[in-house]
């Protein structure tokens, strides 16, 4: 099941998207793959707001505890940033090759 709160946040880019691959499903015009782009940052924002309510709670906790947790957010981007499904998707997003 679907978060609730993760289709709520997420739910306008999202439709942004289905609706630009609705008109454009070959991806040739540059707003469907804008519209690509877009979703994959809003994943990423959501990602870390989520880790930064639910992690950076305590502005008063020691450093090295803030350190392990500073470390810990750039893992998961990190990790995000290199995930194949998401490199899949902003393959999509890539200009189309001309072709001579």
């Amino acid at each position: 099941m679907v978060d609730i709160a993760f289709w709520q946040e997420t739910e306008p880019a999202f439709r942004q998207l289905l609706d630009a691959l609705e008109q454009d499903p070959l991806r040739q015009d540059a707003p469907s793959r804008y519209a690509l782009r877009q979703w994959d940052r809003e994943l990423l924002r959501y990602l870390l707001q989520v880790f930064d309510r639910d992690a950076l709670t305590d502005p008063d906790s020691p450093d090295d505890i803030l350190l392990r947790q500073l470390a810990a957010r750039r893992e998961l981007e990190s990790s995000y940033r290199k995930h194949k499904a998401r490199k899949e998707i902003l393959m999509l997003a890539e200009e189309p090759k001309e072709t001579l």
